[in-house]
């Protein structure tokens, strides 16, 4: 909840410029292990609306996705799963 709080008053999205990929990393694996309720529909929220412009080449496709989750500490076992189902909410929420 820290983390989804720090992000959302983040109002200069300048910070992230040239760190989209980190940026990218902790919306998905903050969104992923967020419990479900208002704490994991923020993050879907920053995904969708805050963020999109600086994630939109990022996660335009889940392998896209998961390539850039994996310039960082990733790990397929334990967040594969967690993440993919994630990435989904956030497109599918969208429609």
């Amino acid at each position: 909840m820290q983390l989804l709080d720090l992000l959302q008053q983040e109002r200069d999205l300048s910070i992230w410029d040239g760190h989209d990929d980190l940026l990218a990393w902790l919306l998905f694996i903050g969104g992923a292990f967020a419990p479900a309720g208002r704490v994991r529909m923020g993050f879907v929220q920053l995904v969708q609306h805050s963020h999109s412009s600086k994630l939109a080449r990022l996660s335009q496709s889940w392998d896209a996705t998961v390539e850039t989750l994996k310039q960082f500490i990733w790990s397929e076992k334990a967040y594969h799963s967690q993440v993919g189902t994630f990435w989904e909410e956030t497109k599918f929420q969208s429609q």
